[in-house]
């Protein structure tokens, strides 16, 4: 046996719309509420506009930030390992496959000739000092580092070195790895 329910129509209360008073920009103006929703709709869209565009500069800014971070620390552990005479250490900072550009020489390339080519400097200076001036995020496993470094001669009179450097960064696995690092004499 099928009940019948009865179904009862009820008129639920229209909501209580914003009067122009609310809105004193519009108070002046003779417009109807149709008009007001569409204004109100059109501020809405604006406001929305606003958040996404913070949002997403603020998405490319938090990587970009972090990057930066990363790679300064990777400095530290390069001039750590400089300092402890652990070129293997130096070279294994670099991507299998990075050159090396120094001044007025031939570009080294791998990471043996390349921790052969720090060894052979640190016979000739120490207290290595970089300075990260800027990083330029190239994506989620790229970037590129512009900084100065200082250096100090080990002659009978000690003289510090200043250079400007530039060295792309490319992140293998969890790590950040020179793949060129280039360099001359200046700030």
């Amino acid at each position: 046996m099928l009940s019948r329910t009865r179904l009862r129509i009820v008129e639920l209360p229209r909501p209580k719309l914003p009067s122009c008073a609310t809105f004193p920009r519009l108070a002046c103006r003779k417009i109807g509420k149709a008009q007001l929703f569409a204004h109100l709709n059109r501020e809405g869209m604006t406001m929305r506009k606003i958040a996404l565009a913070i949002a997403f500069l603020a998405g490319l800014l938090a990587p970009a930030l972090a990057q930066k971070a990363e790679i300064e620390a990777a400095n530290t552990k390069w001039i750590e390992l400089f300092n402890k005479g652990d070129f293997a250490g130096v070279a294994s900072l670099y991507t299998e496959d990075a050159s090396v550009f120094p001044p007025g020489a031939a570009i080294v390339k791998g990471r043996e000739a390349i921790g052969a080519l720090w060894k052979s400097f640190a016979e000739q200076v120490t207290d290595p000092r970089l300075t990260t001036l800027d990083v330029k995020s190239f994506g989620p496993s790229a970037a590129r580092e512009i900084g100065t470094v200082s250096l100090k001669t080990k002659s009978a009179t000690p003289q510090e070195i200043a250079a400007k450097y530039v060295v792309l960064w490319e992140k293998v696995g969890d790590e950040w790895k020179i793949a060129i690092d280039i360099w001359n004499d200046g700030k």
